[in-house]
Formats: C-alpha cells, structure tokens, sequence
C-alpha cells in the first residue's frame, strides 16, 4: 500500500505540471483535495488501485479538469449509490421490463434516462432526461457497474426502477393503532 500511495502521489505531482504548463491552475486546491478523498473513497469501495483509478479518469477526461473533477460527476460512494458487479447482475436487480419512474411527471417510462410517458406537463409532453441539468430531481437510482468502471468513470443516474420503490405509506393520525 505505501508503493502504491507513492505511485499516486507522484502521478498527481505529474498531473499539476501538466495543468500548471496549461496555466489552468484555477481553484488547484480544491480540487486536488476533492481527487485526493474521491480516489482514495473509490479506491476502497471498488478496490481498484488509486492510481489506476486516476490514470483511466485522466485517459477519458475530454474536458477541463476542474469541471471534470467535481461532485457531480463522482458522487459520495454512499448508501445512495448502488455498486454492481457487472452488468448482468445490474439487469437482475432493477428489472428492466417493469418500467422506471419519471421523476417529473411520476409515470412510468420504458427508457431509463428519456421520459416516453408522453404525460401532459404544463401544456406540454413531459420529456425529461436523466442526464439534463436537473438530473432525476433527487428521486432517481444511481449505481456503478465495476468491471466497466475502468473503460468509463462514471456514476450512473437514472429514473427509478419500479422494482426497487419504496412503498409510500399514507396513515391518517387517527387512524395510528397505538
């Protein structure tokens, strides 16, 4: 581990005088703070090496780091994010045939990341995308797929799948039976 933590730390004394050549050292700290406690939270969570895990977000990023490196784009790995395996064990935990809920008109929509509901929303068919600005609003189901992680970096967002809903349950005050 103390190899490993030399190699990544001497990749990201490499990585700052490739942006300090570029004169894009904007807001530096902040985000070598936030690479430093993402990597080493993912790291840990899907125990690929650091400086593995740096070198493949460094080959995929096609953007200026400091919009790259931001929450946004690599959430907490918390209870909020589901960690699968590969694909195939993905697929059997969301249940793709059962439909995912929009989380602006609250039907039910065939694709995961595009609203096909074709509900009325203030005049207009509702034809919100997953991936837009607002992402799914906070209601959404977001997941990583390990053995891909590597080729594409990526937390996943999209609507939430039908089969993992938690129930909402409406109990009237008078009606609680203690």
């Amino acid at each position: 581990m103390e190899n490993e933590m030399f190699t990544y730390e001497k990749r990201i004394e490499l990585f700052k005088e490739e942006i300090d050549k570029l004169n894009q050292l904007t807001h530096w700290d902040d985000t070598i703070k936030f690479i430093n406690e993402m990597t080493l939270d993912y790291s840990e969570k899907l125990n690929i090496a650091r400086v593995d895990l740096f070198d493949m977000m460094e080959e995929n990023r096609n953007y200026s780091y400091a919009n790259y490196y931001q929450r946004a784009n690599f959430k907490k790995l918390d209870e909020n994010v589901a960690i699968f395996k590969d694909k195939a064990e993905l697929i059997e935990k969301i249940q793709i045939q059962d439909g995912f809920r929009c989380p602006n008109c609250n039907g039910i929509s065939k694709d995961p990341q595009e609203c096909d509901t074709h509900i009325k929303v203030e005049d207009d068919e509702c034809n919100w995308k997953s991936y837009g600005l607002f992402g799914t609003l906070g209601k959404g189901f977001n997941f990583i797929v390990r053995d891909d992680f590597l080729k594409k970096p990526k937390v996943h967002e999209i609507f939430m799948p039908i089969t993992l809903e938690q129930p909402v349950i409406d109990i009237d005050n008078d009606e609680i039976p203690f």
